[in-house]
Order: structure tokens, then sequence, then C-alpha cells
């Protein structure tokens, strides 16, 4: 059995799945079918250029495959970031660039994910008691940095924090505000945040 894969180009993404039926209630997606002779390249730019297009449904039946494909035309860039619940049942938010995030960052040579993860949630926030739990998913968006299209795997983890000392955000890397926020408020946030960021909270039950 293998898994969907959703790549976020902004708010819009290209679906890879064997099921057809699961995606089918998305009437204003586009529907193509994965064989041997697909260009991933042409179904790439096919997509770029269709601004209106907000999602690409590509099929076939074994999906890590077909991720592999669409990820040999970009340089892959490895993350790791958390979703941190207080005692109070409170989550852990950020406002990066001014919308609404959760922290995360770049896995460097040194660490692995779980590492990097934990790492990442104490320097973008200023907490200093992480308990990693458990992985939650991961996430892939694109992006282009200096004339390179970059795929960015994030893998997002279950986090508890009993830290009572005050949220300080990392200013260096455009973070402007970090709070606590309430179970019952975090659904008002995805209106101001990125589709990958909705994929986190659905995958923890929070929306």
């Amino acid at each position: 059995m293998t898994n969907d894969y959703k790549i976020f180009f902004g708010n819009r993404c290209i679906v890879i799945t064997n099921n057809l039926k699961r995606n089918f209630l998305d009437y204003a997606g586009y529907y193509v079918g994965f064989d041997a002779n697909t260009d991933t390249a042409n179904l790439l730019q096919f997509f770029q250029n269709l601004k209106s297009l907000s999602s690409l449904y590509v099929i076939g039946e074994n999906t890590n495959i077909i991720f592999n494909e669409f990820a040999k035309h970009f340089t892959i860039v490895e993350a790791a970031g958390g979703l941190v619940q207080n005692g109070n049942e409170n989550f852990l938010m950020i406002k990066r660039n001014g919308l609404w995030d959760l922290p995360k960052g770049k896995v460097e040579r040194d660490e692995n994910v779980e590492q990097a993860a934990v790492r990442e949630v104490i320097e973008e926030c200023g907490l200093n008691e992480i308990m990693l739990e458990k992985h939650l998913l991961n996430t892939y968006h694109t992006y282009e940095l200096n004339g390179k299209s970059i795929l960015k795997k994030t893998s997002w983890y279950q986090m508890k924090s009993h830290s009572s000392g005050d949220l300080k955000p990392q200013v260096e890397e455009n973070i402007t505000e970090v709070c606590w926020v309430n179970k019952a408020d975090v659904g008002k946030h995805i209106k101001n945040t990125y589709s990958s960021i909705v994929e986190v909270l659905k995958a923890s039950g929070l929306v």
C-alpha cells in the first residue's frame, strides 16, 4: 500500500494518488492517468502555466514511483518542524512573513530529522523544554531560489512542552509573533496560513 502525495505550489497542488474514488469530490480538479509513457516534465509545465487550475490529480498504481519521477525535476531540501501542545491544551503558532505558520527549518548535516524538528522549535519560539511524541506526516512544497526549482520535504512531529518561560520570536527568520492558541481557535487561523500547514492541522485532528 502506498500513500497519496500532495506537492504544493503556493496554495495550488499536484496530488499523486492510486485511489481515484477517494479524490473525485474535487470537481474543479484536472485528472490524468500515469503510465510508462507519461512525461512528468510536460505535466509540470502544464500545471504551472495554467494558473486557474487549483489541483492536478495524477493517478497510478505506485505513488512512490510517480512521486520520485516528479522529484527528479527539483533540488530536494529536507526540513522538519513541530506542532507543539502545552499543559493547557493550547497549540503553538508563529506569524512569519505576515502569515500564520508552525515552527520548522532545514535539517543540518550533523543531525537527524527528529533533532532538527526540536531544535527549530526551540530556536524559533524561545521554548526551553520540548518532548517529541510522534511523527504526524510529511508535507511537500515548491519554490524558486537562485534560479533553481526547490522541492522542500518537511517532516512534522507532534510535541509537548511544559515550558513556563516567555516566548520569543526569532526575528532574523522573519517571525514577528509567537503565541499559544486555544484548540477552539486554531481553525480561525487557517484563513491566513499556507495550505501545507492546513494539512498538518488536519493530520492532528484540529481542523
